[in-house]
This record gives structure tokens, sequence and C-alpha cells, in this order.
């Protein structure tokens, strides 16, 4: 009878990663890799600031593609970009100026929610233009393609988005 015994393959790989933005390299990431009886990860992450337009705090940032991206902060502020983080945008939503924008989700290119402190407002031209949608504000905000979510905040609400956004009685439906 043959037995086999793995006593230890060590393999060791150096990964280099660079985001660009243009001519610009926005982050860089070192990775060497260990597998073997002692696996380890080791990584070396280095971060370049960009200039986003705004000196408020942002809270969220999402791209939807290669190019297309949302900072979401303080002061209801929204920042888009198209082209790839170069330059940003400020966008004007319909909302109370004095909310913090938590969370951004879009279930398409063209329809986007964002959750704030207060509220729920809605895209459906890309970021161009935001609508408010409900009084309902939280953390985190998930939608699909349905027009069913959740929200989560002190709890968690289901939301349904149609002619006006129908929220669960504001209750916990956990």
């Amino acid at each position: 009878m043959i037995k086999n015994y793995l006593l230890g393959i060590t393999l060791v790989c150096s990964l280099f990663i660079s985001v660009q933005a243009q001519t610009k390299v926005i982050a860089q990431i070192d990775v060497a890799i260990t597998c073997g009886s002692s696996s380890q990860l080791l990584t070396e992450l280095s971060w370049i600031p960009l200039s986003s337009g705004t000196t408020k705090n942002l809270r969220s940032v999402l791209f939807i593609d290669k190019n297309t991206g949302f900072a979401i902060g303080d002061s209801c502020t929204i920042l888009k970009t198209t082209d790839a983080g170069a330059t940003w945008l400020k966008k004007k939503p319909a909302t109370n100026s004095n909310e913090y924008l938590n969370s951004i989700c879009f279930i398409n290119k063209d329809t986007g929610y964002i959750v704030g402190s207060q509220s729920i407002i809605k895209t459906t031209d890309g970021g161009e233009t935001w609508l408010h949608k409900a009084g309902l504000g939280g953390n985190t905000i998930y939608m699909t393609a349905n027009g069913t979510g959740f929200v989560g905040g002190e709890g968690l609400f289901s939301v349904i988005d149609g002619d006006s956004m129908y929220v669960s009685d504001r209750k916990s439906v956990v």
C-alpha cells in the first residue's frame, strides 16, 4: 500500500495592485501569501488623498461601474464622479440640508437609493436628481430590482417602493 504524506508545501506570492484615476495612483496594495503548515497573509496598504471638493465628512462611497461613483455624507452631501474619481460634482438632494446621508445603493445604472438620518431619497436618472421618498432614517439600505428592500438603523425595517414608499409600520421586523 502506498501512503501519501503532505509534509508542507510553501507557496510565496507577491501581488501588486494599483487603482488608477487617469494618471494618479489612488491606492496601492502589496500582498505576500505563505501557504503551508503556518499560513500568513502580509499586506501593506497605502492611500493617496484625493480632492473631493468638500470639507464635509463623507460616510459612504459606491461605484456602480469602473468610472461612475458616488460619495455621500454630512449636510446632505452627494458627490458624483464619472471619471473614476479624478473629479467630483456636487448634486442637490431634495431633503433637509442638515441631514446626514449614511448609505447608498443602486439597483441598476439609473435607479438608486440613499438613506439618511431622517429620510430615504431616490434617483431614477443616474444620480443627477434626488427626490424624497420616505421619512424613515437609518444607517444602511438595501433595495432589490422589484422595489422591495430593507433599512437598518434602530431596528430592521422592510420597505416597498411604489408610487409612494411603504414602510412596515416603522416597527422592527426582526
